[in-house]
């Protein structure tokens, strides 16, 4: 088993990052991409192309550069799926939404104002789940910062949408603008496959806010 660790950022990386990917080689070999570009859908489909043409691993796995608390544990599950179905696999984390704090997990479903749509799965939902036999469930769409593509089915989606319109892409889908993760999940469905997250892998998401105080005008 061989994988390409694909880091997304536009700074320095923090220390415990550094840390986490280098115990990484504890599990297999690898090698490691840092993009530098501003454009996430850019970024990705840099790091697709690198990976296609510079070797033969069998897995690209993106961890960005916002993701903490994972370790080798979780990446050895990714990996080794255990079946040739799961080609796209994910572990799970939270991010501000529009509606609060959630997870990165969606499910296509009847949405009250777009119609047919993505629907965050709550974080009680991913827990009661039914799993398959290797401990997945199928989802519509997750988040990418921790994401593991294998290679027949990234060959596959760069032979279906090939430039300019890439693999990664900011779309718009029955109406409404969807990041390049969506986008990508959306398009792996089209291919006929399906999107797995792990629930026993849930990894931190780094954010930053700011803070201020409010006064009532007098």
């Amino acid at each position: 088993m061989s994988y390409v660790v694909a880091t997304v950022t536009t700074g320095q990386l923090r220390m415990e990052f550094e840390e986490s990917i280098e115990a990484l080689r504890a599990t297999y070999s690898y090698r490691m991409m840092k993009p530098g570009m501003h454009y996430l859908d850019d970024a990705r489909n840099a790091c697709v192309e690198r990976f296609l043409k510079d070797g033969d691993e069998d897995w690209l796995l993106f961890i960005d550069d916002d993701q903490s608390s994972f370790n080798t544990d979780m990446v050895k599950i990714l990996l080794e799926s255990g079946s040739d179905e799961h080609r796209c696999v994910c572990g799970w984390y939270l991010s501000t939404l529009n509606n609060g704090i959630g997870p990165v997990v969606f499910q296509w479903g009847p949405h009250p104002q777009f119609g047919e749509h993505y629907l965050q799965i709550p974080t009680s939902e991913i827990h009661n789940r039914p799993r398959d036999d290797y401990g997945y469930i199928p989802v519509s769409c997750a988040g990418t910062g921790f994401m593991g593509l294998h290679r027949s089915l990234l060959e596959e989606l760069v032979a279906a949408y090939p430039y300019p319109t890439t693999p990664f892409a900011e779309e718009v889908i029955n109406g409404v603008h969807c990041g390049e993760d969506m986008t990508i999940c959306h398009r792996i469905h089209e291919l006929g496959y399906k999107v797995y997250v792990h629930p026993d892998i849930h990894v931190g998401h780094i954010k930053t806010v700011e803070l201020r105080e409010q006064r009532e005008e007098v």
